[in-house]
C-alpha cells in the first residue's frame, strides 16, 4: 500500500461545466450513509504505512458533501496529511476557508485555462475565473497551500473552448459533452 491513499467523496457537485455529465446523470446520494462508507473505509487503512489521504478526485465536489467537515475530523484523528482536490467555489468563502484551515494544509484548486474567457466557457459560469481566484487567495491567506491550480488537461480544454465558442449562448446538450470527452479521454457515466 502506498503512502498516499485517495479518498472519494462522490456524487456531489455545484458546477456545470461543459465536459462533465454530472447533471445528467440520475444518481442520488444517501449522504448519511456514504459517510458511515467513507468512516468504515478510513478506519481500514494503514496507519503505519499511509501519511496522506487526498480528499475528492475524479468528478466530484467534495466541499458541497453534507458531511464534509466531519469526513475531514474523521480522517485527521489518525494524524494524516490532508490534500483537498476541488474546484475552488466554497473556498471563495474566506469564513469557510478559515474552518477548512483546521484540516488541510494543501489544496489543489482547478482552473481549466489561464485565459478567464476560455475558463468561463468550459464551467458555463461567467464568475468562476475570479471565484477560484479569490480562493486561492483566501487559501494563502490562511496558510493552506495550493499545491497546483492549473489542470494538467487544461492546454487541452483551452484549445477546445476556441474551438467551440458557440458554447457560450447555446444550452450544452448530452452529444457535444461526450464529443468533449471522447476528445479528451474522458469516461462517459450513462
Amino acid at each position: 500500500m502506498s503512502d498516499l491513499y485517495m479518498l472519494p467523496v462522490k456524487w456531489v457537485c455545484n458546477t456545470n461545466c461543459v465536459f462533465c455529465n454530472f447533471y445528467e446523470t440520475k444518481w442520488k446520494i444517501d449522504e448519511e450513509k456514504h459517510f458511515e462508507d467513507l468512516k468504515s473505509e478510513i478506519d481500514s487503512l494503514d496507519i503505519k504505512l499511509v501519511k496522506e489521504v487526498n480528499v475528492g478526485v475524479n468528478w466530484y465536489e467534495p466541499t458541497v458533501f453534507k458531511y464534509f467537515f466531519e469526513t475531514l475530523e474523521y480522517i485527521k484523528r489518525y494524524w494524516f496529511k490532508i490534500n483537498l482536490f476541488t474546484n475552488g467555489v466554497k473556498l471563495s468563502d474566506e469564513k469557510f476557508v478559515i474552518k477548512l484551515s483546521d484540516f488541510v494544509s494543501n489544496v489543489m484548486i482547478t482552473l481549466y485555462s489561464s485565459n478567464d474567457e476560455e475558463h468561463h466557457i468550459l464551467t458555463q459560469n461567467q464568475d468562476s475565473y475570479e471565484v477560484k481566484l479569490n480562493a486561492i487567495s483566501n487559501c494563502l491567506k490562511h496558510w493552506i497551500i495550493p499545491i497546483q491550480t492549473l489542470s494538467a488537461v487544461a492546454v487541452a480544454q483551452a484549445q477546445l473552448a476556441r474551438k467551440f465558442r458557440a458554447l457560450q449562448s447555446v444550452p450544452v446538450q448530452k452529444p457535444v459533452r461526450e464529443a468533449l470527452a471522447v476528445h479528451l479521454c474522458w469516461p462517459t457515466r450513462d
